[in-house]
């Protein structure tokens, strides 16, 4: 969230806003995200042009997927996402920093 934002929100309370300006902050904050969103997207396609990604069957298997009416592409992608998501969760489950141990 932009900096300007947050601190608004951290001094005023969001339902006391009127509609308009939590309307515009909607819009800024979709910008921002989606300025940042199409910054990670580009680090991404880099990284997996020099092969530096990581699960690339996975990645594979969404670009391969043929969409039908019961499987669009989007939902293949938002489930491949989650079940990645899901594995890079649990194996930082399984590292232990040196002050834990």
């Amino acid at each position: 969230m932009p900096f300007r934002l947050s601190s608004e929100f951290d001094r005023t309370r969001p339902e006391l806003l009127a509609d308009d300006t939590q309307r515009h902050f909607a819009e800024e904050v979709q910008k921002f995200q989606a300025s940042e969103v199409a910054k990670q997207l580009e680090d991404f396609r880099q990284k997996r042009m020099m092969g530096m990604t990581l699960l690339e069957e996975h990645v594979m298997d969404v670009e391969n997927h043929y969409p039908t009416d019961r499987v669009p592409k989007d939902m293949k992608e938002k489930s491949v996402a989650e079940n990645l998501l899901e594995k890079m969760y649990d194996s930082q489950l399984t590292f232990v920093s040196d002050e834990e141990k």
